[in-house]
């Protein structure tokens, strides 16, 4: 089969913003990814707090600039307060407890995000006044500007967030998500390039030193132009993208630049490019799979056929093409093993995915099968498949999984 390039695209390009005007906030998301990353601020460089799975539900308080969702502290979330600034007789709960300022204003505890993945917990999501009690979930010693810090582990308190890519959380319908997405670069156009870098016609700081107003000017309105060719190439397959000429033309502006600023912006778009380039790379990797995949799957058809054999291989190829026809077996589905949770009472646990995201069958493990293990891999499916009113679908009744590679 011969890849649609603007399907393949799709793979690498983050989906569209969505939301019409009249979304009514908060509401019920659910991942759609194999794996997503939860972090402390709405931007790749804030670090990150934690990890959600497929299927992982969160509340969307609201859509950010640049494609990222607010969202409730997902569950496993915490936070850090200094220990000497909360008083507690149980060590479960507590009560924020602090001297008078000496500006005369309220006090207030600084509260740090924390973070189930890394030591990081240098942002503050929350300043608590006197009287505010907080859920005590532990005792830690934390890194600090100012040195090592006693502080207690507190349960995220109210009106504190956490931030997620958008591209990978769906609004709820019934129990299951609309699609899977694959884990992709994160986009540094449209949305995004415009949140990190800003617009002409946002308000900046003012300029200072000596440099001439009408040079400031004019080098502005060449990174202007230099940012929409950038945006214009976001619009092409990756194969037109020309990174070593925007980047030759950003690293020439640079070099002329005649303020601070400009040299900092310029160095946000260099480091956006390099990103491109790992995603271009991404891409040309999946075409050398896809066509390696093709001459594969001509081998295993040529082999099964001399066997008298014929497999259904429609959505997928074998991996292995030295096996023997005796160890390919003919496929009653194949796709993506993922974990759901159950629409019926002792319903099945998993389910077969295509590429697209479409529910392609509900898994049900034989005696002696696991699925859970291959939980988020692409395999083929050998087994008895059946129609089920109930679920809306097929079921396959799995007593063996195989690795395939899946064309899109």
């Amino acid at each position: 089969m011969t890849p649609r390039p603007l399907a393949l695209l799709c793979l690498f390009t983050a989906t569209a913003a969505a939301a019409a005007a009249d979304r009514t906030f908060p509401y019920e998301g659910i991942v759609r990814a194999a794996e997503v990353e939860v972090r402390s601020g709405p931007g790749s460089a804030y670090y990150t707090t934690g990890l959600l799975k497929a299927g992982d539900r969160v509340t969307v308080m609201r859509h950010d600039r640049g494609g990222w969702y607010m969202v409730k502290p997902p569950a496993g979330s915490f936070s850090y307060v200094r220990a000497d600034h909360v008083q507690t007789a149980d060590g479960q709960t507590g009560v924020v407890s602090l001297p008078p300022s000496s500006d005369g204003l309220p006090a207030r505890t600084v509260v740090r995000i924390g973070s189930q993945v890394s030591d990081d917990a240098a942002f503050s999501g929350r300043q608590l006044p006197n009287g505010e009690r907080v859920t005590i979930l532990g005792r830690k010693t934390v890194e600090t500007d100012a040195g090592p810090v006693e502080m207690f582990r507190i349960a995220p308190p109210e009106r504190e967030f956490r931030w997620v890519k958008g591209d990978y959380v769906v609004e709820a319908k019934g129990d299951r998500p609309t699609g899977l997405a694959k884990p992709i670069e994160e986009s540094a156009f449209e949305g995004d390039l415009v949140a990190e870098f800003g617009t002409p016609a946002d308000d900046r700081p003012p300029l200072t030193g000596d440099a001439d107003p009408n040079v400031i000017v004019a080098q502005r309105k060449r990174l202007e132009a230099i940012d929409a060719r950038f945006r214009a190439m976001a619009q092409q397959e990756p194969p037109a993208w020309r990174l070593g000429e925007l980047e030759a033309d950003y690293a020439a502006l640079r070099k002329d630049a005649a303020t601070e600023m400009l040299v900092g912006q310029i160095g946000q778009r260099l480091a956006a490019i390099e990103s491109r380039r790992k995603v271009l790379k991404q891409y040309e990797d999946f075409l050398a799979l896809i066509n390696r995949t093709s001459d594969q799957e001509r081998k295993l058809l040529s082999l099964q056929t001399a066997a008298g054999v014929k497999p259904d291989v429609r959505n997928a190829s074998l991996a292995d093409p030295a096996a023997t026809p005796a160890e390919m077996p003919p496929l009653d589905g194949a796709g993506l093993v993922q974990k759901v949770t159950a629409r019926v009472p002792n319903g099945p646990r998993y389910v077969l995915l295509a590429p697209d995201g479409r529910t392609l069958a509900y898994l049900i493990a034989a005696d002696g099968v696991s699925i859970e293990e291959h939980v988020g891999k692409q395999r083929g499916v050998v087994g008895d498949r059946r129609r089920s009113e109930t679920l809306g679908g097929d079921v396959i009744r799995v007593r063996r999984l195989v690795p395939v590679e899946l064309e899109n």
